[in-house]
């Protein structure tokens, strides 16, 4: 499995997780939510690719949404028919 595709499953199941979403902002404030999912996946040794650095420094800064980094991580990853 790819380990941009790890984050994004990652991602996926904190944000889709009722007991994850009431835990993560207990544990790590709203800036510091994107470090703590890349700390997850550094422990198995995995590093994003630029690209997924790259929309995640533009959804910190505010310039993307959310949505917008699932779409484009979609897009790239995606199983197509």
């Amino acid at each position: 499995m790819h380990r941009v595709a790890i984050l994004q499953a990652m991602w996926y199941t904190v944000t889709n997780d009722i007991k994850a979403k009431e835990m993560i902002p207990l544990l790590v404030k709203a800036d510091k939510k994107w470090d703590y999912a890349l700390g997850m996946i550094k422990v198995d040794g995995l590093e994003p690719t630029p690209e997924m650095k790259e929309l995640i420094k533009k959804e910190k800064r505010g310039e993307i949404s959310m949505e917008e980094v699932k779409k484009a991580l979609d897009r790239k990853y995606k199983m197509k028919p």
